[in-house]
Parts: structure tokens; sequence; C-alpha cells
């Protein structure tokens, strides 16, 4: 049998290719062939080894490898993650409604209390409605209970059970008419397609 030359006296057994490199993979003797087995993180300074990653990385990328996590890595750059208009893949204001909530946490990432009631856990609430406009004057800071009664979203709980119906009604009539307008585009569409 055939044992390691890293160091580690482990014997090496399976297919071939492991016999031809000769080591086993782990670096553990400092094998000239081989990355070292642990690293100190360039911006933290933390050391870090090979099995604390999620997933297994191959030699090449864990010599290449510089920093123990995500977070050091984009904090290394020293630029914010997100950097807005200067990213190439921004869309401004065709951006949905996700975007604007996600552009205002990072923009306001350190959310302070509560405004109404001095809550630690805060979020960020749009005034005006639209989740694209995050300036300052429009970002107000409440908790939950407070977000919740602004946006006036427990409306529906209040209604009557006559006033639900109705507005169950209502929304599939909408619903109706939506996919009334798609098969109809949609049709059109493929009579376009077939005279073509």
């Amino acid at each position: 049998m055939k044992v390691c030359a890293c160091g580690c006296g482990t014997q090496l057994r399976g297919p071939r290719s492991v016999w031809a490199k000769g080591h086993c993979g782990r670096g553990v003797g400092g094998y000239a062939g081989l990355p070292p087995a642990t690293k100190t993180c360039e911006m933290c300074g933390r050391e870090y080894s090979r099995s604390e990653l999620r997933s297994r990385q191959s030699n090449k990328h864990w010599a290449a490898r510089r920093f123990c996590g995500e977070a050091c890595r984009i904090a290394s750059r020293g630029v914010e993650r997100y950097p807005g208009a200067q990213s190439a893949n921004w869309i401004g204001d065709q951006a949905g409604v996700g975007a604007g909530r996600k552009r205002a946490r990072t923009f306001y990432p350190d959310a302070p209390p509560c405004e109404v009631c001095g809550d630690e856990r805060s979020e960020r609430h749009h005034v005006d409605g639209d989740t694209l406009n995050n300036r300052p004057s429009n970002i107000q800071f409440l908790c939950r209970k407070h977000h919740i009664a602004a946006e006036d979203r427990m409306a529906y709980r209040r209604l009557t059970a006559d006033q639900k119906i109705a507005s169950d009604e209502r929304r599939r009539d909408k619903q109706r008419i939506r996919n009334r307008e798609y098969a109809r585009r949609k049709a059109a569409a493929k009579r376009a397609k077939e005279t073509t």
C-alpha cells in the first residue's frame, strides 16, 4: 500500500488517480504540492480551515481563497454591496416593490427605534406608499404593530361577513376580466403568427 506524501500517514486506497497524485488532499504535513490546511483571513485575521466551509473546494480554489466568508470579502472592497446607480444592473424606477424595499434596507441598514413607541425592532415605512421613493423624508421607522396600522393592512379583517363576500366577489370579477384579456391577447398573437 502507498502512504500519503504529505506526512499525515494516510494509506492511499481507491482509484488510480489518488495513487497518481501521491497525497490525500488534506495537506496536513505541508506537502509542497498542496495549499496549507488552515489560512488567516486578510480582513478580520481569524484562522479558518477548509473543513469549516459549506462546500468542498478544489485545491485551486482553496489556494486562491483570501477571506473566511462573504462578509469579509465584501468589507475588503471598501464599497457598498449594492452600489445603486453605479451598478450595471441598475434599472431605476422600473424596479418592483420588493426591489424598493430591498433598497430601503440597504440605504438604512441600522434602523433606529420606533418613532411612535420606541421599540428597538423597527421597520422602514414608506410614507407615500411608493417603495421606490427612499428619500429620508419619505422613510419612517416604525415597529411591526405601528407599521401595520400605518398601512391599514388589517382593514380586511375589520370588514363584516357581507363586506368580505362583496370584496371577494370584486376580486374574482377582476381576475375573470384579466383572464379574458389574457386569452384575447393570446388568441390574437396566435392568429398573427398563423397569418405570417
